[in-house]
Parts: structure tokens; C-alpha cells; sequence
């Protein structure tokens, strides 16, 4: 199986946790996805706090491809639409029967500023699975964090976690006023 089907399976999936997530603690989330193929090179930087980072000419091409993109879509480059189409396995042949590919016309001069000099194959393109039934689309691979693919919370588990997020985002705004105000000398 071809890279460009497994990245954007990865997307439809991230899109899916995300919607799932979204509905479980009743808060919207919204997520762009950005697609592309290209050369990167990829090594582990930094001695005391090392982290692993990939560099190169299509790690600004995908950025490009996420920040140009849409609320809830996922865009890909002509390099990665291409890549998918010229695969001849039998998982990439199923995947592409299962995507609608959407080209997109106009990108904003801000954005085709950027993407000049660039090589990203010269348009892009909105990606979808073209079934909205789950049973009909080519299954993908389930990705679990924490619960290991447990059931969803109960409504107890729900309120907990609900006001959790919300004590966490009412202690960052009181954090950052007691900065506000900590910064000015005492008498």
C-alpha cells in the first residue's frame, strides 16, 4: 500500500476521533488536515530535550496545505492526488474507488505568495470519502489513545471530565491575570 492512501486514511480517521471527541465533552473542535508528499529529511535534534523533527521543502508544503485549508477537510497536493494514482497495489485501486477528489480553484493571494517557488504540483485538492456509510467505505484501522478502545464514558465519567476541561481553562485565565498583576510592584 502507497504512502498517499495511508496518510490520507490517517486524515479521514483523525477527522472521525476528532468529531467523536468533539461530541463526548460537548465542546466543538474543528481540524484542517493538510496532504502532500515530498523528500524530507528526518534525525533527532537537541542533547537535553531531544526531539525528533523532519525538515525540507514539503514540510512547508503540507503547513501550507493545513493553514490554506478549510474547517473539517482535509487538502492534499497534486503530488500527493498523483502519487495515489499512479500506485497499482490492490489497498490503493480500493481507496481511490472510495474517495471524491474535489479540485480547488482558487487559493488566496496571501497563500499562492507562499507556495511560490515551491514544489507542490501547481493545485490542490479537497479529499473526502465518497460513502458516508461506514460499512460501505474501505475499513480503516482504528487508532486508540488512553482507554484502549473502550466503550464511551458514562454520564458521570462525562460531567467529571467536562469539569475538568472547564477547571483547566478557568485556571489558565486566572493564571495568567494573577501574571498580569504580579508583575507590578508590591508597596
Amino acid at each position: 500500500e502507497d504512502h498517499a492512501s495511508r496518510a490520507l486514511k490517517a486524515a479521514f480517521e483523525l477527522q472521525e476521533v476528532t468529531k467523536e471527541f468533539s461530541e463526548q465533552i460537548q465542546v466543538p473542535i474543528n481540524i484542517r488536515v493538510g496532504v502532500h508528499s515530498g523528500q524530507v529529511i528526518a534525525g533527532v535534534v537537541g542533547v537535553k530535550d531531544p526531539r525528533y523533527h523532519l525538515f525540507g521543502e514539503a514540510v512547508k508544503v503540507v503547513e501550507l496545505m493545513e493553514s490554506s485549508g478549510e474547517p473539517d477537510r482535509v487538502q492534499c497536493s497534486q503530488s500527493t492526488y498523483a502519487n495515489l494514482f499512479a500506485a497499482r497495489d490492490e489497498h490503493s485501486a480500493a481507496f481511490r474507488k472510495d474517495c471524491f477528489f474535489q479540485r480547488r480553484e482558487e487559493l488566496d493571494e496571501k497563500t499562492m505568495k507562499k507556495l511560490q517557488g515551491v514544489d507542490y504540483g501547481g493545485c490542490t485538492y479537497f479529499v473526502k470519502p465518497s460513502s458516508t456509510n461506514r460499512s460501505d467505505r474501505v475499513q480503516f484501522r482504528r487508532l486508540t489513545l488512553g482507554r484502549g478502545g473502550a466503550a464511551s464514558p458514562s454520564p458521570k465519567e462525562h460531567a467529571e471530565l467536562t469539569a475538568k476541561l472547564h477547571g483547566i481553562e478557568e485556571g489558565r485565565r486566572d493564571s495568567a491575570k494573577g501574571k498580569s498583576r504580579s508583575s507590578s510592584p508590591t508597596p
